[in-house]
């Protein structure tokens, strides 16, 4: 069972995506084999996993939970079941029998509510900052021109809202807040959402709301009902 999978995020992602392994015995040289891992995560702790915006390596499911829902004769059909040598044998030549190849896993995973849950739980900061200056719920009509702000009110008004909504909250520098909105607003070297200038004073932004709420609930997944 899994315990918190968030501090090895990064780690798991090129465990899951890569082709290739190094299997060594001890005094003897490594050699490099094809990868053939799946990563099953089980656990009672639901928000253990980084689900990020841009996610397409996990899919997620709400197992049957028996401790609020006892079903005893249920879980005494699947334990003999397992231990019947003819269901194993059957199942696994169901398994051998799926056609693997040419299978697209990233488009065709089951979308999940806790999946959407937990991608939701594990949005950016920046992203949930930023959908508020787009949210016609939020901000209302659009203004007649574009608001302008320079990199250091952009930051300043970012740090504002995360004082308001995040208890234990740290400020961050206008590098830390420019190389975060640059992630996720930045593209194939175009700005999606914000634009840019840069001027005899400094960095100035201004953002076109249709366009950033579209990039946020599209491209990022995220609205405030998720």
């Amino acid at each position: 069972e899994a315990d918190n999978l968030k501090y090895y995020s990064n780690k798991i992602k090129d465990f899951i995506t890569c082709e290739t392994a190094n299997l060594a015995e001890k005094g003897i040289k490594s050699m490099t084999v094809r990868d053939y891992s799946r990563l099953l995560v089980f656990s009672n702790t639901q928000n253990i996993i980084k689900i990020e915006p841009d996610d397409r390596r996990w899919s997620v499911f709400k197992c049957y939970n028996f401790h609020i829902s006892p079903d005893p004769e249920f879980f005494e059909r699947l334990h003999n079941a397992l231990n019947d040598p003819k269901v194993v044998h059957r199942f696994r030549q169901e398994l051998l029998a799926v056609e693997c190849a040419g299978v697209n896993f990233q488009a065709i995973r089951p979308d999940t509510g806790i999946y959407d849950d937990l991608r939701a739980a594990n949005t950016p900061a920046i992203i949930r900052w930023a959908y508020t200056l787009c949210n016609p719920l939020i901000v209302g009509e659009d203004p007649p021109e574009p608001p302008k702000f320079m990199s250091s009110e952009l930051c300043n008004h970012y740090n504002e809202w995360c004082s308001q909504n995040f208890e234990n909250n740290s400020t961050v520098s206008i590098t830390s807040f420019g190389l975060a909105i640059k992630k996720y607003f930045h593209i194939n070297d175009e700005w999606l959402g914000f634009r840019k200038r840069i001027t005899m004073k400094g960095s100035v932004f201004t953002y076109v709301r249709d366009e950033l709420y579209r990039i946020i609930t599209k491209e990022h997944g995220y609205t405030e009902d998720t």
